[in-house]
């Protein structure tokens, strides 16, 4: 069997030191550098990272805004337009009574502009926001639905249930939509069987 030697065992022997040539330095925000170097920051092309942190900003809509977008269709049933989100394909369609959407639409008002959460875009994200973003995955058919139980969660929502069309080659399989946290999601294995592999009994058995 091969043998694998750490570089520990040559640690005790001098390393040479690193040479750092500070006049090949160019401070590109100095305007003083040589012309002659070849480089002009007009021909510096932008990373898509760099292009959207220099994109203005859009301003985040307001609350009254923001519930356009969320129309009563029952007692029971709230449906999120298309267009909440960016992308949408189907409306969401939330179950909950006038209670829950009383929390629901404080929730987002928090993440709203003047909400105590209108900073944390990145590490907050309001059920309904999730639900409409299920909505823009490819391949789902008829509506991102949410269940009684809804709540902000990792990518869907707690209570998120959603259905894709396996006849579409860009269609999604997701185990870990709704998180990872608390061992939510479902488990996926992949194996070389096929369908005809696992007939009978043999589902079972597994």
């Amino acid at each position: 069997a091969p043998l694998y030697l750490s570089c520990q065992v040559c640690s005790d022997q001098p390393q040479p030191q690193q040479q750092h040539d500070d006049s090949i330095y160019i401070d590109e925000d100095d305007d003083d550098y040589p012309a002659d170097m070849g480089i002009r920051k007009e021909d510096q092309v932008d990373t898509p990272e760099q292009a959207e942190e220099d994109a203005p900003k859009k301003p985040k809509r307001t609350i009254e805004e923001e519930l356009t977008f969320l129309e009563r269709i029952s007692d029971t049933r709230y449906q999120v337009q298309v267009g909440f989100v960016p992308n949408m394909k189907v409306p969401a369609e939330i179950i909950v009574n006038s209670d829950l959407q009383t929390l629901l639409v404080q929730e987002l008002r928090d993440t709203c502009c003047v909400g105590p959460y209108s900073e944390a875009e990145q590490s907050f994200i309001p059920a309904l926001r999730q639900a409409a973003n299920v909505a823009a995955l490819p391949g789902i058919v008829k509506a991102s639905l949410a269940m009684p139980d809804v709540h902000s969660g990792y990518g869907f929502c707690i209570g998120n249930v959603a259905a894709f069309d396996m006849e579409d080659p860009l269609a999604i399989v997701s185990p870990g939509g709704v998180g990872f946290d608390i061992n939510c999601g479902v488990r996926l294995i992949r194996t070389n069987l096929t369908e005809a592999d696992i007939g009978g009994d043999v589902k079972e058995k597994l």
